[in-house]
């Protein structure tokens, strides 16, 4: 009986030691720059993970001056402690404007943009860093205004 407990306590050990490392599918990242934003935060949620392909669908809310965004989006990362990402994000947001033509009218507008997005991540344990560029497409106009951000998040 000893022994039987011995082996069992020595194998639970073993296996402790050589598990695989949990994945840390939640993450909350504060940004200068963004989607439209000199300041915006973000949500990820990684729903796939594999090896070094990692896929996350992401929520965040931004501003600048009278403009709020609220962004969503889905990306794609390659890497495990250095990683680069691509992916793509639609992004409403909620602007103040003065109309002039007749009539007259101030007032609150909705409107939506695309906005690719390719960066780096560097992964520490809890942390990360990523920078990214993240141009902003308006679909009415079909402007393009070149953006990027660098933030740095934890993971839940």
């Amino acid at each position: 009986m000893k022994k039987l407990i011995i082996l069992l306590f020595v194998l639970n050990t073993f296996l402790m030691v050589y598990a695989e490392e949990k994945i840390q599918r939640h993450s909350l990242s504060l940004d200068l720059g963004g989607h439209l934003s000199f300041i915006s935060s973000e949500y990820q949620y990684l729903f796939y993970s594999q090896e070094k392909h990692h896929f996350a669908l992401t929520v965040g809310a931004g501003t600048m001056f009278m403009v709020n965004t609220f962004p969503l989006g889905l990306n794609y990362y390659y890497g495990v402690k250095h990683q680069v990402f691509a992916g793509v994000q639609f992004v409403p947001y909620y602007y103040y404007a003065t109309i002039v033509y007749p009539p007259s009218l101030q007032s609150w507008f909705w409107d939506f943009s695309l906005s690719p997005r390719i960066g780096y991540r560097f992964n520490m344990k809890k942390f990360f860093l990523h920078a990214y560029f993240s141009p902003i497409s308006s679909l009415d106009t079909w402007g393009f205004l070149p953006w990027g951000g660098l933030g740095f998040g934890v993971y839940l």
